[in-house]
């Protein structure tokens, strides 16, 4: 389970463009990156996109054969999926601020529940 907190904090990471390890975006900063995915879909499409990029350059290869393990498709299918929920779930309002704090401060598996 660390393993996957992990994989999901450095999606979330990428998603927001915030380097791993960094701090969280403010209150403003996330009003702020909501706004531009909100208005703009060509912008949606880029940090999808970048966030596959970024998620499948950094990730090893135990960890690309772990969640093929866990799935019954490709390590880059569950990369685009997840990068898609995030990013289509905060443009759309349903990753809020308040929840991305929660998740920031202790990740856990169900996030993706929450992105439907």
């Amino acid at each position: 389970m660390a393993r996957l907190a992990t994989i999901i904090i450095s999606t979330l990471c990428f998603v927001v463009s915030l380097p791993i390890g960094a701090e969280a975006l403010t209150k403003v900063q996330w009003n702020r990156t909501y706004g531009s995915l909100k208005a703009r879909p060509l912008l949606r499409h880029d940090r999808i996109t970048s966030c596959i990029s970024g998620f499948e350059d950094t990730i090893s290869e135990d960890v690309r054969k772990e969640i093929e393990a866990m799935n019954t498709v490709p390590a880059s299918e569950v990369i685009a999926y997840v990068c898609a929920r995030f990013i289509n779930a905060i443009a759309d309002g349903r990753l809020t601020y308040e929840r991305y704090k929660e998740w920031t401060a202790d990740p856990s598996g169900a996030w993706i529940e929450h992105l439907r």
